[in-house]
């Protein structure tokens, strides 16, 4: 009887154990890809299970498949062997197919919040549950479409490496033709990088910073390095063959210790800033892992396939994906040590400066089943020149290369270079088995030591490591948590010019800043004021208690990428709103994106839209308490806008839902806009605008495609507007509008009615530089507006005279810096008197303070000290700080009767109202006038002089009184057409209104409701070193943070002597060594 074995004897077949062992592995992975499909699609755990299909698939086809590449020509015979045999060969082929598919099914992980379980800025789920919401915009815009470019890009590199890669192995392209494979396989990655991060900076190392900086930006350079690195990477990995399982166990090595950099990334207490990078990372390295095993197994001593040349570039095509795409090629480079080794052993052959064969794998012994040096056998009639023969003795005596001479000294042979035929030169003759291991061996112990020197030794030459940032971090955790809660104010946050922040996005978190110890006077006044004070020791107790308890989520250390803002362009403002929960950019491509915080912490895209046609230079959002929420944007077009949500939109047209925006509009009064308004395109050629509005939100309705709309839009026919600020009083719910234009003068706005952004009236016009034209054509010019965040003014100027609800706002145009005050004044409109509010010139800084332009100006909130604190940033590299104070009638006098013993101005610190015209000097405008406006022009003058709030009988200085009101009544009547029009009141709005015109500059003319106020520097601050650009309080006033050129934020507190010292410094550049 003939019996079978149930198990096959077949080399290419599987076995039972086998299949068993396949199969469970991949009911396993199978299992936890649908259990991640029911929990959140975590995209490492659906690598991992998508690795192990890879490697059964992988085990199972090169099995199956082997027989059919022997039939078609694809086979090999093993040299080092006593039975040569043919295998299979290009068995890279299938683990490159396979390794294609499964990073393809892998795509939809990564993406699974994107695309199920992403919340808009409502909180409401966006599933999309119906096709026509994709059309809509419900899902699309929340899409992260650059990390789908990027991975696409890697995808469509490998797959053309691949076909290159199978064309060499069957038509054998010679060394110096396919030497450029690679650099075209790896176009999209190069143009994705391009387009997506543009990061062209090295940093430099610590001894050549004096000379080149910090970093250095090498432009075009940076992309002919990364294709050297594309071309290098896979040519290495197949130079260094010859052996069985050499190429693949060397890229299993490199793809382990790529692992692990990663791993270091991601298993920190804190999260990493480039742990998108390196997770981006990980699901390319755990397939090809799989891949690699699998192929592995079937190539190791005695080899059952070869690999080929597909293998070899794709294997080294992975290593250049993930890493240019996850920004770490130098780390690539240092675990490509063996390899740089045997390539540059190899340049003599290679450059044909020594001969060269075509194969130059170690030479097999059949008598003794060794691996030997193979050699390069040299004629008498052709010897190298002097100096090859020369540097080849060298290396002969240094025993790096052996070499063999006849009796006359004429070389016979020499061993080829490589360090295989090197490694045996040095070790002797190796079983081939052997031979493998050690070098295997010796790429793990190279590599260990090049992740050494790039988070180690890197440290002797650059400053810092990344990987080092949370480590040091930590050590600074107790520190931090009492500086970071103010790092990141809002209001503080403004950084202009910025490509990128991190690669390219917001970042929150902490930062191990460095500390600066104040001067010892200050620090023994500070150590003074802390014995006489219980309170603060008990407040700092409880902040030591809460020192040693685990930082909670929201505490982290180092800098965490809130979301990458998408920009094309470079970022040119940034405004957080009154909670910090939303955060608007605006770009220099005149395009803003809005994002939301939500409850898990994560920052996630609103909205976008092309809100101007140039850069956008401010942005700014109103309170919360004004509904829907506002944003408002000033373009470099000039144009100002104010950009109205619907909480009720789709995702992606909340802010730029022309319709919704329009209808806000639609209920315009029929008074006049402003003179300087522009009607837009649209309702140019409409009798009135609320037509217009009208009649665009019925057109909207007919098309599908509307282009963005603002609720609010003007612009100043004369000279463009350069800067705004808006100011919203909860009380009275007014909001005030300043708007500085180019040719100095500043406009101010009321608005009654928040929700109708069209009723805006003018109701004062202010010039605020001291020349009608502050700039020439070509000259840098600065301009800026903020008004005082503060809601009532502080009680000693309301002694002094000052309306409580008085408005104030501080101005810069070029080096002139300027504070107004408002006051209670009558005006006439259409025969009716009515209450309003004017400006006029409080005080004015002298013009020798600034050695510069002031590009920034802040006002510090919390007034309640009895006195206002401002701040100045100027191109002198000094941030100023200034106390702004209103004179009692007594300073008053003493001021004046100064200023009549001298009047050349003081060179101290000290200025009186700095260029105010006082009140004595309005005896033109009394001459001009009637005597009965003399007369009480002259009344007004001297109670003006000891700062009396108002003087009009029965006018009240608060606005919207009982006597205010009463008074008003009585001014109707007066001017009504039974009554004489040329009564006290009609002569006073008369007055009123010939000053005005008279005085543009609103100085003090000693008019009802101006007083005098004084100002004097208290601290004058170089942190910086370099001009500085942006200034501003935190929401106490405790806090002034600056930014200069040098690109570090700098924290300022105020000494108990009232002065004011640097505190903290931040700099934010040190994140862009997450780039190399």
């Amino acid at each position: 009887a003939i019996m079978t074995s149930s198990t096959s004897t077949s080399p290419h077949s599987l076995s039972r154990t086998e299949i068993l062992s396949l199969a469970s592995l991949s009911f396993a992975c199978f299992a936890v890809l649908a259990n991640t499909f029911q929990g959140d699609g975590e995209p490492l755990i659906a690598s991992l299970a998508l690795s192990g299909i890879a490697f059964s698939a992988t085990y199972s086809m090169i099995r199956w498949l082997g027989p059919n590449f022997i039939k078609a020509g694809l086979k090999g015979v093993d040299m080092s062997k006593h039975h040569r045999k043919e295998i299979p060969e290009c068995m890279g082929a299938i683990c490159a197919i396979v390794y294609l598919l499964i990073i393809m099914i892998f795509i939809p992980f990564p993406f699974y919040k994107d695309i199920v379980a992403a919340t808009s800025g409502g909180g409401n789920k966006d599933v999309v549950l119906q096709p026509e919401y994709v059309q809509q915009g419900r899902l699309l815009h929340r899409f992260p479409h650059n990390k789908l470019a990027s991975y696409l890009s890697a995808v469509i590199s490998l797959q053309s490496i691949t076909l290159l890669g199978i064309g060499d192995d069957l038509f054998d392209i010679r060394w110096r033709h396919k030497f450029f494979i690679p650099a075209f396989a790896s176009i999209p990655i190069l143009v994705v990088y391009f387009v997506d991060f543009g990061v062209t900076s090295i940093v430099v190392p610590i001894p050549l910073q004096p000379y080149l900086g910090e970093l250095l930006n090498v432009g075009a350079l940076y992309y002919v390095y990364m294709a050297s690195v594309a071309i290098f990477s896979p040519n290495s990995i197949n130079i260094l063959a010859g052996i069985n399982g050499i190429e693949v166990s060397q890229s299993i090595v490199i793809a382990l210790l790529l692992a692990i950099n990663d791993c270091l990334y991601l298993l920190t207490p804190y999260p990493h800033p480039a742990t998108d990078s390196h997770l981006f990372s990980l699901y390319f390295l755990l397939p090809f892992l799989g891949v690699s095993f699998a192929l592995l197994y079937h190539n190791w001593y005695p080899a059952r396939v070869f690999v080929g040349d597909t293998y070899c570039y794709f294997a080294g095509m992975v290593f250049v994906a993930v890493s240019i795409l996850g920004h770490f090629s130098k780390t690539l480079i240092l675990l490509l040590i063996p390899q740089i080794i045997n390539f540059v052993y190899s340049v003599p052959q290679l450059f044909h400066l020594v001969p060269c064969p075509r194969h130059r794998l170690p030479r097999f012994n059949a008598r003794t089943g060794l691996l030997e040096p193979s050699v390069t056998p040299w004629t008498p009639e052709r010897q190298p020149k002097p100096p090859i023969a020369w540097a080849l003795k060298l290396l002969g005596s240094l025993r790096m290369l052996r070499v063999t001479l006849d009796e006359e000294g004429k070389f016979v042979e020499t061993t080829n270079f490589t360090i295989l035929n090197l490694w045996l030169v040095w070790r002797g003759p190796l079983r081939e088995d052997r031979l493998g291991l050690e070098i295997t061996t010796m790429q793990v112990v190279m590599g260990l030591f090049g992740l050494f020197v790039r988070h180690g030794l890197a440290l002797l030459i650059f400053k810092e490591d990344n990987w080092s940032i949370t480590r040091r971090a930590e050590n600074a955790q107790g520190n931090m948590r009492l500086i970071c809660p103010l790092l990141f104010c809002p209001s503080i946050f403004k950084f202009s010019d910025c490509k990128e922040l991190g690669p390219k996005g917001l970042f929150k978190g902490r930062s191990s800043a460095k500390r600066v110890q104040l001067p010892a006077d200050v620090r023994n006044t500070t150590s003074d004021q802390a014995t006489k004070r219980p309170l603060v020791r008990n407040k700092m107790s409880r902040y030591a208690q809460f020192l040693d308890e685990p930082p909670v989520p929201e505490d982290r250390l180092g800098f965490e990428p809130i979301l990458k803002h998408g920009h094309q362009d470079l970022v040119q403002s940034i405004a957080f709103n009154t909670y910090g929960d939303r955060c608007a950019t605006g770009s220099v491509d005149g395009k803003i994106r809005v994002f939301n915080r939500h409850k898990d912490g994560i920052w996630r895209h609103c909205d976008n839209w092309t809100a101007h046609g140039g850069e956008i230079m401010k942005l700014q959002w109103l309170p919360p308490s004004i509904y829907p929420n506002l944003l408002a944007s000033l373009g470099a077009e000039g144009r100002f806008k104010i950009w109205a949500e619907d909480p009720s939109a789709a995702p992606g047209r909340r802010f730029s839902n022309a319709k919704h925006n329009i209808g806000l509009v639609a209920a315009l009064t029929s008074q006049p806009s402003h003179p300087h308004a522009q009607p837009t395109p649209s309702a140019s050629h409409h009798d009135s605008p609320a037509a217009a509005a009208l009649e665009t939100a019925s057109s909207t309705t007919s098309t599908s495609s509307v282009a963005p709309k603002a609720a609010f839009e003007t612009r100043n026919s004369k000279a463009a507007y350069r800067a705004f600020s808006m100011k919203y009083i909860d009380d009275t719910r007014h909001t005030y509008l300043a708007l500085l234009s180019a040719d100095g003068k500043l406009s101010v706005y009321e608005n009654e009615t928040p929700e109708n952004m069209a009723d805006y009236m003018m109701i004062d016009e202010i010039l605020v530089s001291r020349a009608s034209h502050p700039a020439a054509r070509g000259e840098e010019a600065t301009y800026c507006v903020e008004w005082d965040p503060n809601p009532e003014a502080c009680y000693s100027a309301q002694r002094a005279g000052v309306p409580h609800d008085s408005l104030a706002f501080i101005t810069a145009c070029m080096d002139c810096v300027r504070i107004y005050r408002s006051r209670e004044v009558i005006t006439q409109s259409m025969g009716v008197a009515v209450a309003g509010k004017g400006f006029y010139l409080a005080v004015e800084i002298p013009q020798e303070i600034h050695r510069g332009l002031v590009r920034d100006v802040a006002w510090a909130p919390g007034n309640v000290r009895g006195y206002d604190v401002v701040a100045t940033a100027c191109t002198d590299s000094y941030v100023r700080v200034f106390r702004l104070e209103a004179t009692t009638s007594s300073s008053a006098e003493s001021d004046d009767s100064d200023s009549d013993h001298d009047e050349k101005r003081s060179s101290s610190s000290h200025y009186p109202y700095g260029g105010v015209t006082r009140a004595g000097k309005c005896s033109a405008q009394q001459q001009q006038s009637g005597p009965e406006s003399q007369s009480l022009l002259s009344s007004q003058s001297a109670t003006a002089q000891h700062n009396s709030p108002a003087i009009i009988p029965g006018i009240s200085s608060l606005r919207g009184t009982t006597s205010a009101s009463s008074t008003l009544s009585n001014i109707t009547n007066t001017n009504s057409p039974a009554t004489n029009t040329s009564s006290q009141p009609a002569s006073l709005l008369d007055l009123h209104r010939d000053l005005a015109k008279n005085n543009p500059e609103k100085r003090i003319t000693g008019l009802p409701g101006q007083v005098r106020h004084k100002i004097k520097q208290v601290s004058k601050l170089d942190s910086h070193g370099a001009p500085v650009w942006r200034v501003d309080f935190d929401d106490n006033g405790q806090i002034l943070g600056s930014v200069g050129d040098e690109g570090k934020l700098m924290h300022h507190r105020m000494t108990p002597d009232g002065r004011w010292a640097k505190s903290a410094e931040l700099a934010m550049v040190k994140m862009k060594m997450a780039a190399l």
